[in-house]
């Protein structure tokens, strides 16, 4: 309920560019659970559990897996969960 919430009150959510791939959702939620942090490599990517990740264009944009071939994007609430596992780091 919390990030149905979420998703309505952020009209940026509604638009995406590119097509959910669940492959790219559970490997993000996994290497969060497992502990992975995010690190920032430049201002348009983040290293998570060795694969590269573009985090930039938030939310539209956000989340899929760069060096890919296919770029599909993580569901709405990894985009979340992930963009905010960012937001920790930047504010430690």
């Amino acid at each position: 309920m919390k990030t149905l919430f979420r998703i309505l009150t952020t009209p940026s959510c509604w638009i995406r560019n590119e097509i959910t791939n669940k492959y790219v959702s559970n490997f993000i939620k996994k290497s969060l659970d497992d502990g992975h942090v995010p690190i920032m490599i430049n201002q348009y990517t983040h290293r998570l559990n060795n694969k590269c990740i573009w985090t930039s264009n938030y939310p539209y944009s956000f989340g899929y897996l760069y060096n890919d071939h296919t770029k599909s994007l993580p569901d709405r609430r990894t985009v979340f969960r992930l963009y905010d596992a960012i937001m920790k780091e930047i504010t430690k």
